[in-house]
């Protein structure tokens, strides 16, 4: 079945709900993995995704890829650290030595959520996730979960957010 034409629960017709909750999967493996790197996107907007006819999401454009080592970061920094983007009011912004001084960051939850998923988002308008229904927002609060990844009310809740967030993708297919 193609992804494009899923009818979801409630009457939720959100075509992008299959490939936005596998992008969100794949930005947690690249974000928390027992390797001995991360990987983080800088570059995240809508031209540089690209969806099979299997529902598969790729990322086309990765000449904008950090890769931090965590083996050549010192014991002594900080393990997490906690994208804010500050400086920049309607841009994705980061800093190399944040994103390299750290064992893990929320940036690639940070770019996913406040880049493409929310309405305001920086490179849509309307968000990749938008016109909720009532029935579907009250069931499971996704606009609230897709706010506070965005804009979260926590220093590191969106490692807290985002398997929230997959549940309930999931729960609506």
């Amino acid at each position: 079945m193609d992804w494009h034409f899923l009818k979801l629960k409630d009457g939720l017709f959100l075509n992008t709900l299959v490939p936005v909750g596998v992008s969100l999967w794949k930005t947690q493996i690249l974000t928390e993995n027992a390797s001995d790197f991360a990987l983080y996107m800088t570059d995240v907007n809508m031209d540089n995704f690209a969806v099979r006819p299997d529902g598969t999401i790729l990322l086309i454009d990765v000449e904008n890829i950090v890769i931090v080592d965590r083996l050549n970061i010192k014991n002594d920094q900080s393990k997490l650290h906690h994208s804010t983007g500050e400086f920049c009011k309607d841009c994705l912004n980061f800093s190399f030595e944040d994103l390299c001084s750290h064992n893990q960051s929320d940036h690639n939850y940070y770019v996913v959520c406040k880049g493409l998923l929310v309405p305001g988002s920086y490179f849509s308008s309307k968000g990749l996730l938008h016109d909720i229904p009532k029935a579907v927002e009250i069931q499971t609060n996704l606009s609230y979960l897709l706010k506070e990844c965005a804009e979260p009310t926590k220093i590191f809740n969106r490692f807290h957010i985002v398997p929230k967030l997959l549940q309930v993708m999931k729960s609506l297919l």
